[in-house]
C-alpha cells in the first residue's frame, strides 16, 4: 500500500467517524426538541454509513 493510499484509508475513517458522530448527534438533538429535520438528518448519515461499509466490502 502507498503513502497516498494510507492516507485516503485514513481521510475515510476520519469522515465515518464524523458521519456517525453527526448521526448520534441528530439522534440526540431529535429526542430533545421532537423536530422531525433531525430525524431526516440521521436517516441521510446513516444512508451514507452504510454505502461507504458496503462499498469497502465490495472493495475487499
Amino acid at each position: 500500500m502507498s503513502k497516498i493510499d494510507a492516507f485516503i484509508e485514513t481521510l475515510r475513517s476520519i469522515c465515518q467517524f464524523l458521519v456517525l458522530l453527526g448521526a448520534v448527534l441528530s439522534c440526540y438533538a431529535f429526542i430533545k426538541t421532537g423536530e422531525d429535520s433531525y430525524a431526516i438528518i440521521l436517516i441521510q448519515l446513516l444512508i451514507l454509513y452504510e454505502l461507504w461499509r458496503i462499498e469497502k466490502e465490495v472493495s475487499a
